[in-house]
């Protein structure tokens, strides 16, 4: 299901949900885009709600700013997370991805896996 989200700071950001079961949020690397886990999640949404997020900047989102940080794309993650009511999740994520991964896993290590 294609969603989008405006943020605190007024940027549209693209998000795919399909699947049910634990969150599972994939994040994709620099100039990617969440289509790149298409294969990933035709088979991981048969036991997992699987979370795309084209990050700012990056396929369908927006950013209209002069600054962009990991910090700002996890700040996102968490925008989504709690529009979506998920209370727990899995982060599978590589280059940029993995980076947005680690800072989510550190700022709220009982929320990440």
């Amino acid at each position: 299901m294609e969603k989008w989200i405006t943020t605190t700071d007024q940027t549209k950001i693209y998000y795919e949900i399909k699947g049910q079961g634990p969150a599972l949020i994939f994040l994709h690397g620099n100039s990617q885009t969440g289509r790149v886990f298409q294969k990933q999640v035709a088979y991981f949404s048969n036991f997992y709600t699987c979370i795309t997020v084209d990050t700012r900047a990056h396929g369908k989102s927006f950013f209209e700013g002069e600054r962009l940080t990991f910090q700002k794309l996890a700040d996102d993650v968490i925008e989504i997370i709690n529009h979506e009511k998920i209370e727990t999740a899995y982060l599978l994520g590589f280059s940029d991805g993995a980076n947005i991964a680690m800072i989510l896993a550190a700022q709220e290590p009982q929320r990440f896996f």
